[in-house]
């Protein structure tokens, strides 16, 4: 069993812990102390929460040979194209939903804790300031288009251009144009 810590402010933060006791009885405070990280206060506000869940072994996605590419990975993105540097103009990635909210721009934020095998689109910066995250952007042509949006907690498949967010440093797939939700 994985166990995954998730803490918000403004920005997820997710670590994945490898469980060895089949009960799963953990105390939050012991696992983070002996994973290296201190647990924020909690309090009541709204934008700061401690979740603790117990996750399944998840089998591995095998991507379809050909995925839903397209020709123009930035189409409905074009004026913030200078923001990114493009590292793949189609990728996959498999995970599961941790956080979903919309921006000012329309664009909507897809989180995910990505699978194993999912884990090789993340650079230092996911892994230092975002704690393993996999930040993913539907744009509002994508929207339009009719992707749908999944809730906190499935798992999910998603395919987009694989880029670097300039001003932020982290890698992100951004524009998404396929979710696919893949709990039963």
């Amino acid at each position: 069993m994985r166990l995954l810590f998730h803490w918000h402010r403004r920005m997820p933060l997710a670590v994945t812990l490898l469980a060895a006791s089949a009960a799963g009885l953990f105390v939050a405070d012991i696992i983070a102390k002996v994973a290296g990280f201190s647990l924020p206060p909690v309090t009541t506000a709204l934008n700061r929460a401690i979740m603790v869940e117990l996750v399944p072994p998840l089998d591995p996605i095998v991507f379809p040979e050909a995925l839903p590419c397209r020709e123009n990975p930035f189409k409905g993105l074009e004026e913030k194209r200078s923001k990114f540097e493009l590292l793949s103009p189609c990728r996959a990635a498999a995970g599961r939903v941790l956080q979903v909210f919309g921006n000012p721009d329309g664009e909507i934020h897809v989180h995910i804790w990505p699978d194993e095998n999912s884990r090789d689109l993340l650079n230092d910066i996911n892994r230092r300031k975002l704690l393993g995250l996999l930040i993913t952007e539907v744009t509002p042509y994508d929207q339009k288009r009719g992707v749908k949006i999944p809730h906190v907690g499935q798992r999910v498949e998603v395919v987009g251009a694989w880029v670097t967010d300039k001003p932020h440093g982290w890698n992100e797939l951004h524009p998404v144009w396929e979710i696919r939700v893949l709990d039963k």
